[in-house]
């Protein structure tokens, strides 16, 4: 007679290797999926100005009023920005389409535009042109302070120019 054979299950012991190598393997990944998130927080949070920059630009020039972006502090002190419409000669209005947009608060944020009321905006003319532009006052600086300690690039600048383009950039802060 023969004996027969019956598979076994894993040991004990082999599961808790196994489960031993994969918490390593975890661990020591962890710091790189967790700064790659933080990169991408970073670059998201500055596409997103872009994008509402030249969808205020594009507004300007479907509908033929002058549009703007305005930034300015919240109540909780974080910088929040919107797109409005000039209704009337220096009577702006959000845009109604437009919803607040807030920069999260873990970021240190500049933002060097020309003086609108109570923050800072960029106006576009119904040609696309920025009515208000001043070369001393045309950026938007969003830093990571994390990023900045780790020594990989910290900072997204949003650039406004005269004729309405748009530059961003990814660098290491000095």
């Amino acid at each position: 007679m023969k004996a027969r054979y019956t598979p076994r299950g894993f040991t004990l012991i082999e599961a808790v290797v196994v489960v031993g190598i994969i918490g390593i393997l975890v661990l020591v990944s962890l710091p790189g999926i967790l700064g790659q998130a933080e990169v991408r927080s970073l670059e998201n949070t500055g596409r997103e100005i872009q994008s509402t920059l030249q969808k205020a630009k594009l507004q300007a020039v479907s509908t033929k009023f002058n549009h703007r972006v305005l930034f300015y502090l919240s109540d909780a002190n974080r910088w929040e920005y919107i797109i409005e419409r000039e209704e009337t000669a220096g009577t702006w209005s959000p845009m109604p389409t437009s919803v607040v947009r807030e920069i999260p608060g873990q970021y240190a944020v500049t933002v060097n535009l020309p003086a609108a009321g109570t923050g800072n905006a960029v106006e576009y003319s119904p040609v696309g042109m920025v009515i208000n532009f001043a070369t001393v006052a045309n950026t938007v600086l969003v830093q990571s302070p994390s990023l900045k300690a780790k020594n990989q690039p910290d900072e997204v600048v949003v650039t406004v120019f005269m004729g309405g383009s748009i530059q961003f950039l990814k660098r290491v802060s000095s």
